[in-house]
């Protein structure tokens, strides 16, 4: 996220595919310019520690 003070990290916490809103939880204080959206892929079984190697 883009504010007029900085750059932000937020995590998306809901989305609506119906109507144009999406909730996210972040430090950022104040107006947001951009919000930039991406997409990652997370290892849960790394993540917990039950990889198999």
């Amino acid at each position: 996220m883009h504010t007029g003070s900085g750059t932000y990290v937020g995590v998306v916490t809901r989305a609506s595919y119906r109507e144009p809103w999406v909730s996210v939880y972040t430090r950022a204080e104040g107006d947001i310019a951009v919000l930039e959206v991406g997409r990652s892929r997370v290892d849960v079984d790394s993540l917990m520690g039950r990889a198999k190697w």
